[in-house]
């Protein structure tokens, strides 16, 4: 479709999505949930929630990191959300300056205050030099025991900090087997799909040309199978007495962790934050669900998700 002269096909994508019966989250910095809920408000209601991404809870911080002044906007899809009671979540990505102590307290208020749900990604190194925002390990579970004190959790899909709470029930790494990535159009018009959404070493298939489920049964999304399946296969997990809770971590954190620090590509390598290998534990923390609330972003990646107590 055409918005005053400009290609805009969000609109279309989310009305042929939902007609096949399918949820469909946002994520936005604010913008695009504003520009919808103006000018799109009959596709805008189609959406199942919204996630709003925060660098900062604090303005200047946050506008400083986006290099534009876009907390306002920010804050607008928020109001926008309370005003049509549609589920919301502020989101953030974990790095090494924003993962303080001070930075979730006030990250938490300000989804409190908002009736906000919390989310948390840990940032993945998808290029080497992403490897000096990493959030450091004793900081990494701080971190996390700040939320879970803070906020009751709705969805602990994090492998590692589901082995470090011990959570039994803990379905483990959710790429190639509830997730996976449409990439962009190649130059050839092809449109590849990966089990993680950020791993692109594992693009396969073209979802015009090909049936769905040949790609998910490729070798791809096979080999993430097994390796959720078949933690005592993972490097240093074999003897490990938590290896069916974290199932050896994230994928993509142990594969973009490795290939950075030895230049080795490998699937069956352990995440970084393995609580064994730091000697860490967070307390028990049960995992409480919201009645029939169901985000998209539930077991969909390595993700942390809470409501302010």
């Amino acid at each position: 479709c055409l918005d005053n002269g400009v290609h805009f096909i969000l609109p279309y994508i989310i009305r042929e999505v939902n007609k096949k019966g399918i949820k469909i989250g946002l994520t936005t910095a604010g913008i695009t949930a504003v520009y919808l809920e103006k000018n799109h408000p009959n596709e805008f209601a189609l959406l199942n929630d919204v996630d709003v991404s925060f660098d900062s809870p604090f303005e200047q911080e946050h506008n400083r990191n986006r290099g534009a002044n876009i907390f306002w906007e920010a804050k607008k899809a928020i109001e926008i959300c309370q005003k049509h009671k549609k589920s919301h979540t502020i989101v953030m990505c974990a790095m090494k300056w924003n993962f303080s102590e001070k930075h979730l307290k006030a990250l938490v208020n300000l989804a409190k205050n908002t009736k906000s749900n919390v989310r948390i990604n840990m940032m993945k190194p998808t290029e080497r030099k992403h490897m000096a925002s990493m959030v450091e390990p004793e900081q990494y579970y701080k971190g996390y025991e700040v939320l879970n004190s803070l906020c009751d959790v709705i969805d602990m899909t994090d492998p590692i900090v589901s082995g470090a709470t011990n959570r039994e029930d803990s379905k483990r790494c959710p790429c190639g087997r509830t997730s996976f990535r449409i990439h962009s159009i190649t130059p050839d018009g092809k449109i590849p799909i990966a089990p993680c959404v950020y791993l692109h070493d594992f693009k396969v298939g073209d979802l015009i040309t090909n049936n769905i489920k040949d790609l998910i049964n490729s070798p791809q999304f096979k080999l993430f199978r097994k390796r959720n399946k078949n933690p005592q296969l993972i490097e240093k997990c074999k003897e490990c007495d938590i290896r069916q809770i974290c199932g050896g971590g994230c994928a993509a954190m142990a594969y973009l962790y490795r290939l950075h620090t030895s230049e080795e590509r490998s699937l069956f390598t352990r995440d970084p934050y393995c609580s064994k290998a730091h000697s860490k534990k967070l307390s028990k923390t049960k995992v409480v669900k919201q009645g029939n609330q169901q985000l998209v972003h539930m077991d969909y990646l390595c993700t942390w998700i809470g409501t302010p107590k």
